[in-house]
């Protein structure tokens, strides 16, 4: 009977130590983990790789969306950028969520002082989970990048006037450097004319006749000059002149150096001209001044500052006739800056409508000429002299008269972020990096 038992036992260990199944199973086994390991990645990678691409596109939204408001409101840029990750569930500090807003941005092409409040930067990191991967790697970050532009078009000269010759003119010995563009509405044949000996550099003209006039200008430097193209809207069109009351100054002629403030209601009102000659300088505090008839005159040595404020050219409130006009000579100090919001953004001096189209303004006070914001002359001829790319004031400045004339020296510059304007054109802003 043991010896029975003896050889069940001896066939049973035999038969165990020559099965292999057992390997199989144990090398099933091993494939079967590696292959769950190469799913699991896939599908956390998979996982990564879509939260990348929608941080990447709330990032845009972001950066887009802080262009749109912060070219106008630096704190409104920054808001708004905030609160469109939010509403995506991105809160900076919040779970592993790291979110930064910079203007100008803190790295690459725009990482330059000068596109502050112009470019915008937005970044944004998260810590991923690690589904499947996490007991052979530790949790990857996902972080992604945006920059957008604000801006507004190219264009800071518009002629307004549709049949006339020498709508947009720099004649004589002009020196015209333009950072930017020039439209001219005109259909005559010389309706954008370049004459004499000036030179004339711009960075794009766009011209509603079939043709131009050069003459014999010295140099014209534009890259294209775009013919039959469409006439180009007035941007200020809307706007309107407020109601005033009576004069706070009649025929004003500072003997000193003052400041003028405005009234509660923020305007100030001077009627019959304001002349302001060598050596006087006035000083404007924030607010709207209505030049009611006469002229805004000053003379070689007199200056006129002002932050936040729009000189309004008009008339017949007061008992003086339609309309006042500009007649600044060399040698001035002239820096004004335009509001950045109200119902005057972007608005620096703003002539009536109803003013004669057979006056015309000068502002021809050189290189201590520095205006940040439209000098909007819709309906008589502006002739411009002026530096407005030497400093922070007179970064941006727009010029749109029913005619503009360039006979001087003169320089544009259209770097207006933060200042209010409205884009001649319309305004443009892009995903930039």
């Amino acid at each position: 009977m043991f010896r029975v038992l003896r050889a069940n036992i001896s066939q049973t260990l035999s038969a165990i130590a020559a099965d292999t199944g057992g390997v199989s199973a144990i090398l099933a086994a091993l494939a079967l983990t590696a292959i769950a390991g190469f799913v699991g990645l896939g599908i956390d990678v998979s996982y990564w790789l879509t939260e990348q691409r929608n941080l990447q596109g709330v990032a845009d939204q972001a950066a887009f969306s802080a262009a749109i408001a912060g070219s106008s409101d630096p704190a409104t840029g920054e808001t708004n950028a905030r609160g469109i990750a939010a509403q995506f569930g991105y809160i900076d500090g919040q779970k592993s969520v790291r979110l930064a807003v910079n203007t100008p941005p803190a790295q690459g092409a725009y990482a330059s002082a000068s596109y502050s409040n112009i470019a915008w930067e937005v970044t944004i990191s998260e810590v991923q989970p690690t589904f499947f991967t996490q007991i052979f790697m530790s949790a990857p970050t996902a972080t992604v990048r945006a920059v957008a532009v604000s801006g507004i078009s190219s264009i800071c000269v518009l002629g307004l006037d549709s049949s006339s010759k020498d709508t947009v003119l720099a004649s004589g010995s002009a020196s015209v450097n333009l950072n930017c563009a020039i439209a001219s509405n005109s259909t005559a044949s010389q309706g954008f004319d370049i004459s004499g000996s000036a030179n004339l550099t711009a960075s794009g003209a766009y011209v509603v006749s079939n043709t131009y006039y050069t003459g014999n200008a010295t140099t014209v430097s534009i890259p294209q000059i775009n013919t039959s193209q469409s006439a180009t809207a007035d941007p200020y069109a809307s706007r309107s002149i407020p109601s005033y009351g009576g004069c706070d100054k009649t025929s004003y002629a500072p003997g000193a150096s003052t400041t003028l403030s405005p009234n509660s209601g923020g305007i100030y009102v001077l009627c019959n001209g304001l002349t302001i000659n060598a050596g006087v300088t006035v000083n404007l505090n924030p607010g709207t001044y209505i030049i009611d008839g006469g002229v805004l005159k000053i003379t070689g040595g007199g200056g006129l500052i002002g932050s936040n404020v729009t000189l309004i050219l008009t008339g017949g409130t007061n008992g003086q006739s339609c309309c006042a006009t500009t007649n600044v000579s060399g040698g001035t100090v002239v820096q004004l800056t335009a509001p950045t919001t109200g119902a005057l953004s972007g608005l620096a001096i703003f002539q009536d409508r109803n003013a004669p189209s057979g006056t015309g303004s000068t502002m021809t006070g050189g290189d201590t000429q520095l205006i940040s914001g439209a000098l909007y002359f819709p309906n008589t001829t502006l002739t411009y002299t002026g530096n407005s790319t030497a400093s922070a004031t007179g970064k941006c400045t727009q010029l749109i008269a029913d005619k503009v004339q360039f006979s001087g020296n003169a320089k544009v510059g259209l770097q207006c972020g933060g200042v209010g304007v409205t884009g001649i054109g319309g305004s443009v802003t892009k995903m930039a990096e």
